[in-house]
């Protein structure tokens, strides 16, 4: 006769097989974190970090994951189109398919795509070219196949899918990177314009039988209003308010760059790597039509208005700088954003960060977080250093004002810091300006001093400009301060991060783009 357990019984049980789970967690758990980082590190440094140049021009540089992603996705659209295909007609169909599969994905909003995947615009913009690249290849099938099979005819379905394929045909054109960096604003027109006219033209190609294709074209259409309703609302919520006044933005020209202080209605923490659209009723007829993109420098106030730094090309911001080189402007104006994640900095013990002339902005905003957040204890960073080569030494005024308060912030002493974070300025121990004249030292150029005590910042300018000391007299570098150097040539690179590895504390982070300084040596 079979005996029921008693409840000790099951509680034994219950207890053993809840250990049982722990310890088997536990183990899952241990043996992924001993996987992952082998793992992690190959991915990085083999398919990530490992860059090569396309054409011979440094411009180009590809990784091996943006290789290896072509490849994956150009052979699944490969595949599917022509596995098991007898006749034209059935490729024609296919071709038609999957370029209303890729369609969808092509017309969610850039920025917006781009931060709910947690991938860099540059990612994002990859990407979204090779996918536009296979349907222009898909639609030319399709089109092709049709025109010849049926040739052409007045109805609503020939007109409507010739017209697509133009409009693919253009956005392809204008998405060339010499056309777009020489007429970006109308690289804009040109892809709102098409987008649109593609939401609209394909609900009137497919024809009401295809349910399938329908669908498609309903799940595109919505998901590309969601993205530029989402970009209205945005834009209205910050820069409008009822008991503050719109956005404004003050315009200085220094030495044919542009210096811009944002004053927004309602507050924004700045976040280092996010960028803004900057959007103005003039200086153009249609600028109000506009919008362009740019980093953001730093701000003033910690939850307020920010700073940008801005390089005039042509169009628009050429136009800009016309109008602001008699004096500081302000303008009404319309900023988009925040867009973009950025990179976490604070584990690091050591952070080394390059730039290239107006590249410098890209940097501030970390530069202002990690010195802030060492003041505070907030960060184990403890030592930073800055390697910036300008083109022309007029560069160094752009970023004065921002990097001088950053080493004012430097100066004053941690407990007056955790006391206030809004200290006043002017309250540091020495106030040094990029460019001052000083004595120059005996010290290497291609190596640095060790950190210097509570102070964890240094900075390295280098130039092809003439660098002169106090007596006026050409020297080859010379140091403005305890921890500012300026020194006359191109970095060497492989020198600096070799003293850095030396001498570096805790983990290393390296930032910005080596190749262009590794090229110049």
């Amino acid at each position: 006769m079979n005996h029921p357990l008693s409840p000790s019984i099951w509680y034994a049980v219950l207890f053993a097989g809840l250990v049982a789970f722990l310890v088997l967690c536990f183990s899952i758990r241990l043996a992924l974190r001993w996987l992952a980082a082998p793992v992690t590190d190959a991915i990085l440094r083999y398919l990530v970090y490992s860059t090569t140049s396309l054409f011979g021009l440094s411009s180009w540089r590809v990784s091996a994951k943006d290789v290896l992603f072509a490849v994956l996705y150009v052979s699944a659209n490969g595949v599917c189109m022509g596995w098991g295909v007898n006749a034209a007609e059935e490729l024609s169909r296919r071709s038609a398919s999957m370029l209303a599969t890729n369609l969808v994905l092509l017309l969610p909003g850039a920025s917006i795509a781009a931060d709910i995947l947690y991938v860099s615009l540059r990612t994002y913009h990859q990407t979204h070219s090779i996918v536009g690249l296979v349907a222009l290849i898909e639609a030319s099938i399709h089109a092709g196949r049709e025109l010849t099979a049926r040739r052409w005819s007045d109805n609503v379905n020939t007109i409507s899918g010739t017209a697509i394929f133009g409009c693919l045909v253009l956005m392809t054109v204008a998405s060339l990177p010499a056309f777009r960096r020489r007429a970006y604003e109308i690289f804009r027109m040109i892809h709102f314009g098409c987008s649109t006219s593609i939401c609209i033209l394909l609900w009137l190609h497919v024809p009401k039988s295809n349910k399938a294709g329908r669908a498609q074209v309903i799940v595109g259409t919505c998901i590309w209003a969601a993205t530029y309703t989402h970009r209205n609302i945005l834009l209205v919520y910050r820069n409008f308010s009822v008991s503050k006044p719109s956005t404004r933005i003050q315009v200085e020209s220094v030495h044919n760059s542009l210096q811009v202080k944002v004053k927004l209605p309602r507050p924004w923490k700045v976040r280092p790597g996010q960028y803004v659209y900057l959007t103005m009723m003039r200086p153009g007829f249609f600028s109000i039509l506009q919008r362009h993109p740019f980093m953001v420098a730093g701000s003033e106030a910690q939850d307020h208005d920010f700073q940008l730094r801005i390089q005039p090309r042509t169009g628009f911001t050429s136009r800009l700088l016309t109008r602001t080189l008699g004096g500081t402007r302000e303008f009404s104006a319309f900023v988009e954003g925040p867009y973009g994640h950025g990179f976490d900095l604070q584990n690091f013990g050591t952070v080394v960060l390059f730039a290239s002339g107006i590249g410098i902005v890209g940097h501030l905003a970390y530069i202002q977080k990690l010195v802030l957040d060492y003041r505070q204890s907030k960060t184990e960073t403890r030592d930073l250093l800055v390697v910036w080569h300008v083109d022309n030494k007029y560069q160094l005024d752009l970023v004065w004002e921002v990097m001088n308060n950053v080493l004012r912030r430097d100066d004053l002493p941690a407990s007056e810091m955790r006391r206030d974070a809004r200290a006043p300025y002017g309250s540091g121990k020495m106030d040094r300006h990029l460019g001052s004249s000083s004595s120059s030292s005996g010290e290497s150029p291609g190596l640095r001093p060790a950190p210097h005590g509570e102070n964890i910042i240094d900075v390295y300018i280098y130039g092809d400009y003439e660098i002169l000391d106090e007596t006026g007299q050409t020297v080859p570098y010379k140091r403005a301060g305890s921890r500012i150097a300026e020194v006359q040539g191109k970095p060497d690179v492989r020198q600096i991060i070799s003293d850095v590895l030396e001498t570096g504390v805790g983990r290393i982070a390296i930032c910005g783009k080596l190749c262009d300084f590794l090229l110049l040596q």
